[in-house]
């Protein structure tokens, strides 16, 4: 059987260069002493049968003919699933800064393209005694909610006791012959037409009146004067000015983990009247300019991160499903309440933009670009370094996650947190990811050391920055830092989210409604 990719899925796959792996690293810390002894080898087991269990760890892409045409998964008779399964110990003494060297080594190493596209790793050796679960996998597998949704529920159950029913064994499926694979182009070829018609046709009247807007906007600019127009070029250019986090990428990563717990986060949104999103986009903007500080290169205007905004809808089980949105950050502001009211109020102008459906679906328009034009147009604007050469999109890629709202365990072993370590773009040097979980607010954060050094400051920036904003929340509500802030789902995880543990939760228990995106992403 083939499952063909969209254009959404292999968008990421096929802009893959030697400096930009477009892999996803999913990071558990396990307690091992949840359950008695929790070995290593408990936990590599389960992850065997498990792996197993899900078909697209079992598939592999076949190509088409010289890039034209998407590929498509196929079980790949070879499939070992030990093939795919690491065990590792750290270095003494052990500490998170071998761990986060190790991690940045597995992130830099592109996945093997002639087998299924993922590996895990068992790490012990922390001094803590903690065990950490690595999971990295294409992001032609799964989105952010994909992952949150579908693969981690296979590996993770609500109670500590509870077993997965066995899995039956799968049958070696044949490569697919010709005619399947000559039907494949056929089937391609076709959906691709209908779409440039569907395409053509709802543009059609958004072109025309675009050419009259623009007639008109001349006509007024003729009669007036383009002092205006001028201004407004300006104050654009200033908010895309380049900084460090610009540079050309190197093939190196460095990673690191903040973590602060979601009590501060909700009695923060309470007490402004935000969301966990606007907090989240708070501390990391206050954490980078801290970093900015240090290098004597804060900017006088905004910054600007790109977030994937889930378009899944409640039953949509794609692999991908996002669309991506540019938010100014305010690191020219040096106060974090005052980040947070301009963040708050930038978010608000785009949940409110986005509420109109647009004429064309991006993922519409990307499944008519030919893999090959999407290879052959990111290899040359990486070695050519292009991204010198013009003002950043985005200066930085950032992602909120839901995660599950209680506690989970793996082979019996409490999981004490949930990280994600997402890719970087050319130009683009820093991502931040956020998984809420539980009781904690996980964030994972992964740059390119040649441009962006001492990762782990803006790690510990953020956790600080929370801190500090939850003594401005508490004084703004009368409360006392040391209180303990009643716990509670938070009602609104923001519009900009790239996940929702919607499937998962309706397995298991309902989840707080979550306001702002299409669900979810």
């Amino acid at each position: 059987m083939m499952n063909r990719l969209t254009g959404l899925d292999g968008v990421s796959l096929h802009g893959e260069t030697a400096v930009m792996p477009t892999h996803v690293l999913a990071v558990m810390f396990l307690d091992p002493a949840a359950r008695g002894e929790l070995t290593a080898r408990a936990v590599l087991r389960l992850l065997a049968a498990r792996a197993s269990a899900i078909p697209s760890f079992r598939q592999r892409l076949l190509t088409k003919p010289f890039g034209l045409g998407q590929p498509a998964w196929i079980e790949d008779p070879a499939f070992n699933v030990h093939d795919h399964l690491h065990q590792v110990r750290l270095t003494e003494p052990g500490t998170m800064r071998e761990l986060n060297s190790l991690i940045g080594e597995l992130h830099a190493q592109p996945l093997d393209r002639q087998r299924p596209l993922w590996d895990s790793w068992v790490v012990q050796g922390l001094a803590d005694g903690r065990l950490v679960v690595v999971i990295k996998f294409s992001h032609a597998i799964s989105d952010g909610v994909g992952a949150v949704t579908s693969l981690l529920p296979e590996l993770m159950t609500a109670d500590p006791d509870a077993e997965f029913a066995a899995t039956p064994r799968q049958a070696r499926a044949p490569l697919p012959g010709l005619a399947a694979r000559a039907w494949d182009v056929i089937d391609e070829a076709a959906a691709n037409t209908a779409a440039s018609l569907r395409i053509a046709t709802r543009l059609a009247p958004v072109a025309v009146k675009s050419v009259a807007q623009t007639t008109l906007v001349s006509v007024r600019q003729l009669l007036s004067g383009a002092q205006r127009v001028e201004a407004l070029n300006s104050e654009q250019d200033q908010s895309s000015q380049r900084s460090p986090l610009n540079a050309p990428l190197t093939a190196r990563r460095s990673v690191a983990f903040a973590e602060v717990a979601m009590d501060d986060v909700r009695a923060i949104t309470g007490a402004f009247g935000v969301t966990v999103n606007d907090v989240f986009l708070t501390a990391t903007t206050s954490s980078l300019r801290r970093w900015l500080e240090t290098h004597d290169t804060v900017p006088n205007s905004p910054l600007r991160t790109m977030m994937p905004i889930s378009t899944r809808g409640a039953d949509d089980e794609a692999c991908n499903s996002w669309s991506p949105v540019v938010v100014t950050l305010p690191v020219h502001v040096a106060d974090p309440a005052e980040q947070l009211a301009a963040i708050h109020r930038a978010t608000s102008r785009i949940k409110k933009g986005r509420g109109s459906t647009p004429p064309v679906n991006l993922a519409d328009v990307i499944d008519l670009v030919p893999p090959l034009l999407i290879g052959l147009a990111s290899g040359l604007y990486s070695s050519l370094r292009l991204s010198r050469f013009h003002s950043p999109v985005a200066h930085m890629i950032t992602s909120n996650v839901p995660g599950p709202p209680t506690a989970m365990y793996c082979a019996g072993a409490h999981v004490l947190g949930i990280h994600a370590i997402a890719p970087l773009v050319e130009g683009a040097n820093l991502n931040v990811t956020a998984v809420s979980y539980d009781r904690t607010f996980a964030v994972g954060i992964v740059a390119c050391p040649d441009n962006v050094d001492d990762v782990a400051a803006v790690a510990r920036g953020i956790e600080d920055v929370v801190k500090e904003l939850r003594i401005v929340a508490d004084e703004k509500t009368g409360r006392s830092a040391d209180m303990v802030h009643a716990s509670g789902l938070e009602q609104s995880m923001s519009f900009a989210t790239t996940t929702e543990f919607t499937h998962f939760n309706e397995r298991r228990s309902a989840q707080a409604e979550t306001s702002g995106t299409k669900q979810p992403a």
